[in-house]
């Protein structure tokens, strides 16, 4: 799919014959305005996933849920795949963030919403809850700290340095609420 994309972005005429697609003398235009093409981004919360990135694409996007530790093995696995494809690595950190005038209105407004989102992911397998082992685990408590950035201002302020200093990212996508 990705070389499809990528043949289509050159405003040149191509086939393509592969497992899932069969494409003949194809062309679309106009060509994008960046040259070579748009940059390619790459999401992922598995290694596999990490890796694929690291192999193909111009930057890699790391899920919002994934705790701190798992998106630092992540960012690692993207890293060491982009090296050895000879691409250069761009960390893209996708995280939620709720900004309030204290932690305990960040936790009392946001937690009960994030907590209905991570009790669906968790029950539905999401690689990124697989360290949490049962449901009586599963708490704003013991889920904030390397998951979340939530608070006043200048606790999320010190989050998104802790989390640039961990993973090196070139840039934030922030959902701020």
């Amino acid at each position: 799919g990705i070389e499809v994309i990528r043949n289509c972005w050159s405003g040149e005429p191509f086939s393509f014959h592969g497992k899932y697609y069969d494409l003949d003398d194809l062309q679309v235009r106009p060509a994008p305005i960046q040259k070579p093409s748009p940059p390619l981004w790459i999401g992922a919360g598995t290694r596999r996933g990490a890796h694929r990135a690291g192999r193909l694409a111009d930057a890699f996007v790391t899920t919002p849920s994934t705790s701190l530790e798992s998106t630092t093995e992540l960012v690692d696995t993207y890293r060491a795949a982009a090296a050895a494809a000879g691409r250069a690595p761009r960390v893209v950190l996708m995280r939620d963030a709720w900004v309030a005038r204290t932690r305990a209105e960040a936790e009392r407004v946001y937690g009960p919403e994030v907590m209905t989102s991570y009790e669906y992911y968790w029950r539905n397998g999401l690689p990124e809850f697989s360290r949490i082992k049962s449901e009586a685990e599963l708490t704003l408590a013991n889920v904030a700290c390397d998951r979340l950035i939530l608070g006043d201002p200048e606790e999320c302020v010190r989050e998104f340095h802790r989390w640039n200093e961990a993973t090196g990212a070139d840039y934030f996508l922030l959902r701020l609420r």
